[in-house]
This record gives C-alpha cells, structure tokens and sequence, in this order.
C-alpha cells in the first residue's frame, strides 16, 4: 500500500462513518466513564457493524484485539497541516479490517464497530493523543467539553 503520508488539513476533517450518529460523551470528561482523567475523546453511538473509516491518511501504530481497556482497537499516527504528529485511537471494534504497520488513507475502513473491552453498549470512541480534539475534531464539528450524554453534548 503506497499511501501518500498527507498531512491532515483540520479544517476538512471527515467523519469516520456513514450517516449521522449520537455523541454520547465528549472531550475532557472527568465525570462520566473516563474515571477522573482527562480524555481527548468523543463517543459516538454507532450500532454494531457499522464501518469505522479513518480521518486521516497515516500508519497503524497498533491494531489490537483485546477485552480490555479499548477493546478491539486501532491506532494511527497522523500529522495534522501544521506539522504536529499525533495518535488517533479508534476503540470496541467488533472486527478489525486492518494491521499493525498499513500505511492508509482518508476512507480506509479500519474495522466495524462493536462492543468490546470496558464498554456498556455498541459505540466507537475516538481518542486523540498529542493534540486537543477540539483542535482537529471529526467531522469538523466542536463538541461541548464535559458532556455526559446525548441532552448535553451538541449534536451534529
């Protein structure tokens, strides 16, 4: 796969699925699930199956199967426009369609989504390491910080 390394432009940032979905909780919680700590993260509830593509071209640091944490997951190490590099996390996939070391596209389907690892129902959650995810979010859409559920965080 000769994917070209793209930088990634924030302000086109896609979705990484199909259609519309509810966000369940967003960035910086440290009320609901994330146990205190603060997360760059958004869950997003998609029903089981639902293909899960990446936002960015990069390579797949991790591509994991697991009941734990995340669960089934991937990691891709992308570099945003300014040149900052940072890590997409992708969790409780059902299945995953790639491997550690895929070189990928914007599109690429990494897997379907699931239910596995520390989760309460079908979701994918999507996590950033080394930027803020308000800075480059998905679907270039700013979720409210600290919200909790689908009355608090604003909807696409």
């Amino acid at each position: 796969n000769d994917l070209p390394d793209t930088p990634l432009n924030c302000a086109n940032m896609p979705w990484p699925f199909d259609g519309k979905y509810s966000i369940n909780q967003g960035p910086r919680n440290t009320t609901c699930t994330h146990h205190g700590s603060i997360a760059e993260s958004a869950d997003f509830g998609t029903p089981l199956g639902t293909p899960i593509k990446s936002i960015t071209s990069g390579v797949v640091s991790e591509a994991v199967s697991s009941n734990e944490g995340y669960g089934n997951h991937v990691k891709v190490v992308a570099t945003t426009d300014t040149g900052k590099t940072f890590t997409i996390i992708y969790g409780h996939f059902s299945s995953l369609k790639v491997s550690t070391g895929d070189k990928i596209g914007v599109g690429t389907v990494l897997g379907l989504s699931g239910n596995t690892g520390y989760s309460t129902g079908p979701h994918l959650h999507l996590g950033y390491i080394g930027i803020e995810y308000n800075s480059c979010p998905a679907g270039n859409h700013k979720i409210n910080e600290n919200c909790c559920d689908t009355a608090s965080c604003n909807q696409p």
